[in-house]
């Protein structure tokens, strides 16, 4: 604990056993103290970046003053809605919806009808970003399969870009192939990694892969097979081996860090003390047989007449991401990360929507700080439960959110084709908001209290006495200047502080014909 939590009258006692000489010393140490933090520019802006959930770049291109200034211009533009066009490009030839992707604040776009590829990295002027392209081209096998897809992924932190063919093959024409093409993001290069390699053939009998999720290395995908509903794979591209293979249904799962995966199995409870478990598989840990080993689960407790359905998978950003460190910025958001999903429940033939919300990066925390066993590490509620918010809702009144990065999600307006709202659930940028009057740009939003308890009896109260996750989130209502004079259809993405509008053509549903960046200014 520290002195300043001591009450008066304990800090009263201690300082009354003193001498007059310490006491007199203290006192002075104390203001000089107050007069450093105050007064010391590197300690307020150390400070400034705290209390925003923010984290220090490498860029020091302006001095500390001016980084702080933007830092405090920063909160006030996303409370004011403040937003303005940075970047816009027009694409020469309308390109398909898997031809264009996006990961924090780069955005790729492919042609295939030359091979153009363009990876442009989102201007933030008050982050000190500046706007990058890169140029280079890929040209896929030819190949003479009409269901062949190419899909287009991205993984900025490791230089990475990834182009995934899939074409079907067998007897039957139902196996899948998928052709792994990695390059290095900024250059068009093939990684020293994979070399004298350039392709990496992913082909096994009757597995079905969707949604890759680029991480380094690894490749996590859904997994469909004829026999099984639903699972998850893992992929070393590097190694070329398959690092993990899941064949139960979840409800989830994303990357907790370079080397770990958290997922959520859908068991419906039957016995008494069977719950639905979060689990952990470090990657970087394999077994005699090369795969992945799940070393922490944690018990989720529901009660024994809910029952978990299987519902929309989510994987990767669309449940939880952590945010990125941007190296080459004045500043970042922090390493807090939040996971959201809701899968559907039935509660004496009656459909809600139990909706969740983990703090990703504390019970990254909790699993680090539990001693290495060769069994799985099973956590009780009572240890984790203060990281979790849980609320059965519903199904009509729940939102979905088709991005979760960091603490920040968002979900699109039902009533007006040019704004969204986004949701920020990090506690420091909670507690800032509360101090400033509501305003069409912005709010604070409480959640409603439950009207049915989730929890079996006597485990509705976590027992810890931290409680990381807010019952409150900020509520950014985000309206673009964009023109309203016969609008084409829009896509909305956050990535980072950066909104990426993609223009799609009215006559082919689906192709990308303009893609425009908007920054915080």
């Amino acid at each position: 604990m520290l002195l300043t939590e001591l009450p008066l009258d304990v800090l009263e006692l201690v300082c009354s056993d003193l001498d007059a000489h310490s006491a007199v010393a203290c006192g002075l140490v104390c203001r000089l103290m107050h007069r450093v933090v105050t007064s010391s520019l590197p300690v307020q802006y150390n400070i400034g970046l705290a209390m925003r959930g923010m984290r220090q770049g490498l860029s020091e291109a302006i001095s500390l003053a001016e980084r702080l200034k933007n830092l405090e211009r920063l909160e006030v533009a996303w409370r004011e809605g403040s937003w303005k066009e940075t970047f816009r490009h027009e694409l020469r030839i309308p390109t398909h919806y898997d031809h264009v992707c996006h990961a924090d604040e780069y955005v790729l776009t492919w042609i295939p009808e030359d091979g153009q590829v363009h990876i442009v990295r989102l201007p933030s002027p008050l982050r000190g970003i500046a706007l990058e392209e890169y140029r280079w081209e890929f040209i896929p096998p030819e190949d003479v399969d009409p269901r062949r897809r190419i899909i287009t992924l991205l993984d900025p932190p490791n230089n990475l870009a990834m182009f995934v063919v899939t074409t079907w093959h067998g007897p039957q024409g139902n196996d899948q192939r998928l052709a792994l093409h990695p390059f290095e993001l900024s250059s068009g290069n093939t990684p020293a990694a994979m070399l004298p390699h350039t392709t990496v053939v992913l082909q096994e009998k009757r597995f079905t892969y969707w949604k890759p999720v680029l991480r380094g290395e690894l490749l996590l995908m859904e997994l469909d097979q004829s026999d099984e509903s639903q699972g998850i794979m893992v992929y070393n591209w590097v190694t070329q081996k398959r690092v993990l293979l899941v064949r139960r249904a979840m409800s989830f799962v994303t990357f907790l860090d370079d080397n770990r995966i958290i997922a959520s199995f859908l068991r419906k409870v039957k016995l008494q003390g069977a719950y639905p478990r979060l689990r952990i598989y470090n990657l970087s840990e394999l077994d005699t047989d090369g795969q992945a080993r799940a070393t922490h689960d944690f018990d989720l407790p529901l009660r024994s007449d809910i029952k978990l359905e299987p519902g929309w998978f989510r994987i990767g950003r669309e449940c939880g991401y952590p945010a990125y460190a941007s190296g080459g910025s004045y500043f970042s958001d922090d390493d807090e990360a939040v996971v959201y999903f809701s899968p559907s429940v039935m509660i004496r033939r009656k459909r809600y929507t139990l909706e969740m919300y983990l703090w990703m990066s504390e019970i990254g925390r909790i699993a680090a700080s539990l001693p290495g066993s060769q069994d799985t590490i099973v956590i009780p509620w009572s240890t984790w439960g203060h990281a979790a918010r849980l609320a059965l809702q519903p199904s009509q009144t729940t939102h979905v959110m088709p991005d979760v990065v960091g603490t920040r999600g968002y979900t699109l307006c039902k009533d007006e084709a040019r704004s969204f709202h986004v949701y920020d659930h990090h506690r420091a940028r909670v507690r800032r908001a509360r101090s400033q009057p509501s305003t069409d740009a912005f709010t604070i939003k409480q959640y409603p209290p439950l009207d049915l308890a989730v929890l079996r009896e006597g485990e509705i109260q976590p027992g810890s006495p931290a409680i990381p996750l807010s019952s409150e989130h900020v509520d950014h209502l985000i309206k673009l200047p964009i023109p309203s004079s016969s609008p084409p259809p829009y896509e909305f993405v956050l990535s980072g502080d950066v909104i990426l509008v993609r223009e799609q053509t009215e006559k082919y549903h689906g192709h990308t014909k303009a893609i425009a960046a908007y920054s915080l200014v």
